[in-house]
């Protein structure tokens, strides 16, 4: 989930005609108002694409779902620090 219009791919990226609302484990929720592909760059200097990321202009933060980055057939790497 990314806060910003900006970094999606505008040949992904389309608009809700009605905002989606998303849950979280608190059973709170924010509105989703598009989605997307976004393109990252890793500390490799390759490209990550996460298909199918939410606009939640709300946020003042991104999130991103390390079990989807999983599916997607990445793989993640925490270190000290």
């Amino acid at each position: 989930m990314f806060y910003s219009r900006s970094v999606f791919d505008p040949k992904t990226f389309q608009v809700f005609k009605t905002p989606v609302k998303v849950k979280f484990g608190d059973d709170s929720f924010v509105e989703a108002t598009g989605t997307g592909d976004v393109l990252l760059q890793s500390p490799t200097n390759s490209t990550v694409r996460l298909a199918q990321a939410l606009l939640v202009p709300s946020f003042k933060i991104n999130l991103i779902s390390i079990g989807k980055l999983d599916k997607s057939g990445y793989t993640s790497a925490f270190a000290k620090g």
